[in-house]
């Protein structure tokens, strides 16, 4: 059986997953990527309590989640844009390759962001 080929075009949409440590950060990052175009739409959601370790200390926190919806072809700068904003030391980065996309939502995201 023959392997799918993709088309040489083919950049699809990501979710990127973010955390802020107040809503005014993540309000703050939300319009400057929006406004910069390296993201279709950023979703700033309700607090959150983490629990993580943190530089060998037991820590727990609000934290404010952030979604960032944007293409393939995006993710380094965003991730670099994102690094250099925040004010984490580390910021929370992960990627999610959306596969089920409908054809409609991927061309309004791929307008609405960087050629």
């Amino acid at each position: 059986m023959e392997k799918p080929q993709l088309k040489p075009d083919f950049d699809p949409p990501v979710l990127v997953l973010t955390t802020c440590g107040d809503g005014d950060l993540a309000t703050r990052l939300a319009g400057v990527l929006v406004k910069e175009r390296l993201v279709a739409c950023a979703q700033v959601l309700a607090p959150v309590r983490s629990h993580y370790h943190w530089q060998g200390e037991l820590c727990e926190q609000s934290e404010v989640p952030l979604h960032l919806k944007t293409r393939q072809s995006l993710v380094e700068p965003l991730r670099e844009r994102l690094e250099a904003l925040h004010d984490y030391d580390v910021p929370e980065f992960l990627v999610l390759i959306c596969s089920g996309a409908s054809p409609s939502y991927g061309a309004w995201l791929r307008q609405e962001t960087r050629k």
